[in-house]
């Protein structure tokens, strides 16, 4: 169950300098920010926050990862918009839009911890400081261009190479990921269950991962650069 405590400025003030909105913003913009954030503790299948609720709050990922994901047409089917780890925003755009509900939903995929900054102080804070505007315009330029790359990649690239760069964005060599399940990774990779759990296995004999139970660590670095193209 979802749990809300304080936290101090200086961490909240390094998490946010390390998170890619507020790299660029001002120090005593991102400070100011930081005496009003909370911690948020999540146990792994915990709601963040559901489709269509009011966007109250933006999250930046401390620990752990969380699936965000939207519900198709008459609620038949769960498309994995992205997955969010350590240093990750969620829910950014919805922020800076008055009365905007969250166009999708996060839940923790495993036990995690999220900072919360209200909506409502991210808009005053960014509208006092031009610095800090320009900063949010910059990263959200960025994510569109991003957003784009992705279209490109779910229309034209093999799954293998789908894979493999999933895997060296969110479990970067010395660090390992507790997957979702194959479902949600078929949702995300625009595939179906049974591929990717065969291209999983695939990845495993030829020595590129190694994979305990839901746990995958990259091993191959290179291999999976080379499917993974440029």
């Amino acid at each position: 169950m979802c749990h809300t405590s304080g936290v101090s400025s200086e961490r909240a003030a390094h998490l946010l300098r390390l998170s890619a909105l507020f790299q660029a913003a001002p120090a005593a913009d991102v400070q100011a920010l930081a005496e009003l954030a909370r911690l948020r503790t999540l146990r792994r299948g915990d709601v963040l926050f559901h489709q269509g609720d009011a966007a109250t709050h933006l999250y930046v990922v401390e620990s752990g990862w969380l699936k965000v994901s939207k519900l198709a047409a008459h609620g038949q089917r769960e498309v994995v918009l992205h997955l969010s780890g350590p240093r990750q925003m969620v829910s950014g755009v919805s922020v800076f839009v008055d009365n905007a509900r969250y166009s999708a939903s996060a839940a923790a995929l495993e036990d995690a911890g999220v900072l919360t900054l209200s909506a409502e102080a991210v808009r005053h804070q960014t509208a006092q400081s031009p610095a800090l505007a320009q900063a949010v315009i910059a990263h959200f330029a960025k994510r569109h261009v991003e957003l784009l790359e992705r279209f490109d990649d779910l229309l034209f690239s093999d799954l293998n190479a789908r894979l493999a760069r999933l895997l060296l964005e969110h479990a970067p060599p010395g660090t390992t990921l507790l997957l979702p399940t194959n479902s949600e990774l078929a949702a995300h990779l625009n595939t179906v269950p049974e591929l990717v759990s065969r291209k999983l296995g695939e990845f495993y004999r030829q020595g590129f991962i190694s994979l305990e139970r839901r746990t995958v660590r990259i091993v191959d670095e290179a291999a999976l650069r080379s499917l993974g193209g440029p």
